[in-house]
């Protein structure tokens, strides 16, 4: 958002600016003047000048400041109020927030219902389904989806060349398949699954990897956009013209040697997303040919629990805090986020960085690669 900002600050800059000149005129002129002098200059000025001058002053500053975020940022298409610009700045104040944690990484439904027709936003279902689930996330959304949703495919948007599933792409690759989702540089994107939150949030880490910031995840996802009878439809969504330009951030992505080398040094600490059940080993994993069991050291904190069972939306911010600290982790400490093939580990990254933890990376490889039959290490 840097033109709102931009026009935010010259706005800042030019009241600043004007009263401390106004206070230094007037100490200019005081400073030849006596005590008693002094204060009939300045009861002149408050008491006579002020009502007239600086008020019509006050307001013209005023009306230009809001002409410079309103006006010249544009007035969005159809009537809809704000420039886009603005609405992102303004956005918590058009839909009340559904908790602590609707920031800039949630949105609510309400939220994507007053703004998912501006032609800056563009709504992604990120739905993907386990090989055991027996379901396909493309043919649930050609069923139906939120209108003007796109489909993200995240065994597409991968690399095409790595065994492993659905690993992050190349740069090129992955702008490309942004181009693709009328996903531009300047595109506000708002991803949702059919789980609630599961593989949303895939997508939202895949896009903050390659630099791209303005995402956000739709706060209990398409259960609660149904059950709130919000519409949907089975409308190919209409194509944009976009360019978009990756640039991967590595201190967001991890990879086996790294996860290795953590073992011994213990410089960050390994978070496993994955169900008690498959974390201990006491439950095969769902790819076949899969050990059993989990990174060692690792700490477990399964992604379905940091969600709210009825909505299935996010939980507060004290609820996760407790959540992760009752779990063994350092919420403000450095994080390695694993699970099975690097979809849910991004829940996990998504909860803490609503707690303001910054510093968290995922295991891109995660259990798919660390669980092959082979010489890494695993614990029960």
């Amino acid at each position: 958002m840097p033109i709102a900002v931009a026009f935010h600050t010259l706005s800042s800059v030019i009241w600043v600016s004007g009263m401390f000149f106004a206070v230094y005129v007037l100490r200019l002129a005081a400073a030849e003047m006596s005590g008693p002098d002094r204060l009939a200059l300045w009861g002149r000025v408050f008491g006579k000048f002020f009502p007239r001058v600086w008020t019509a002053i006050l307001l013209l500053l005023a009306t230009g400041y809001w002409m410079i975020v309103f006006k010249l940022g544009g007035f969005a298409q159809g009537g809809n109020g704000l420039c886009f610009n603005c609405q992102l700045i303004l956005r918590d104040l058009q839909a009340m927030p559904t908790n602590e944690t609707d920031s800039e990484a949630l949105v609510s439904t309400d939220w994507l219902d007053k703004n998912m027709h501006h032609e800056k936003v563009r709504v992604v279902d990120a739905t993907w389904y386990l090989p055991t689930q027996g379901k396909e996330g493309r043919e649930e959304y050609n069923n139906d989806h939120i209108p003007g949703a796109v489909f993200w495919d995240i065994d597409f948007i991968a690399d095409q060349l790595d065994p492993l599933p659905h690993m992050l792409p190349d740069e090129a690759t992955f702008a490309g398949r942004m181009e693709g989702l009328g996903i531009g540089d300047d595109t506000f994107v708002v991803v949702y699954d059919a789980h609630g939150l599961m593989t949303a949030a895939r997508a939202w880490w895949m896009l903050r990897a390659m630099g791209h910031d303005d995402v956000a995840v739709l706060n209990g996802g398409l259960p609660k956009w149904r059950a709130e009878d919000k519409p949907v439809n089975a409308v190919p969504p209409v194509h944009r013209d976009t360019s978009f330009t990756a640039k991967l951030r590595p201190e967001l992505v991890c990879n086996r040697e790294q996860v290795q080398a953590n073992i011994e040094s213990g410089a960050a600490q390994t978070v496993d997303a994955r169900s008690a059940e498959r974390y201990s080993g006491a439950e095969p994993e769902p790819r076949e040919g899969m050990r059993s069991g989990h990174i060692p050291k690792s700490l477990n904190l399964p992604f379905n629990h940091l969600l709210n069972s009825g909505d299935r939306t996010v939980q507060d911010v004290d609820a996760l805090r407790k959540l992760v600290i009752d779990s063994g982790i350092d919420p403000a400490g450095p994080v390695i986020a694993s699970c099975g093939s690097g979809v849910t580990a991004c829940v996990v990254a998504l909860g803490l960085h609503l707690l303001g933890n910054k510093n968290v990376s995922v295991y891109d490889g995660s259990w798919s690669e660390w669980g092959q039959p082979g010489d890494l290490p695993i614990e029960t």
